[in-house]
């Protein structure tokens, strides 16, 4: 047998300002996502090189799929929230969601963008 297996095992412990951090940001992003919704608009901003950035604002079915983004951060970052609260050993399986999650985030972010520009085409450019 391994020694490794022999071992007691030690849950990891995240730090309680990241925790905090994590549960602060995830409510300003919920909150910031319910405000969109509510008003049907939500501004985005893209950086660019050389000081160039797009500035869009997403409305109607294009905003509701960048929503789709907003929940996957949330979940993400309260995903190592849950991962100190659970002591058992699988941080392997938090890592492996918190990876999908960043995944999907840019998957449907792209989704977003796309459909703004291409299908619906009601997005504000604000230079």
């Amino acid at each position: 047998m391994k020694e490794e297996n022999n071992k007691e095992y030690i849950p990891n412990t995240i730090e309680i300002e990241e925790r905090m951090f994590n549960i602060f940001a995830s409510i300003i992003i919920l909150t910031l996502s319910i405000i969109g919704l509510y008003n049907n608009s939500f501004p985005i901003f893209i950086p660019g090189r050389r000081g160039r950035a797009i500035n869009l604002m997403l409305h109607s079915e294009p905003l509701w799929i960048f929503c789709i983004v907003l929940l996957c951060a949330i979940l993400f970052l309260l995903s190592t929230v849950a991962d100190h609260i659970d002591k058992r050993d699988n941080e392997r399986k938090y890592a492996q969601f918190a990876n999908l999650m960043k995944k999907l985030m840019w998957l449907f972010l792209v989704i977003s963008l796309l459909a703004e520009w291409f299908i619906f085409k009601k997005s504000t450019i604000l230079w």
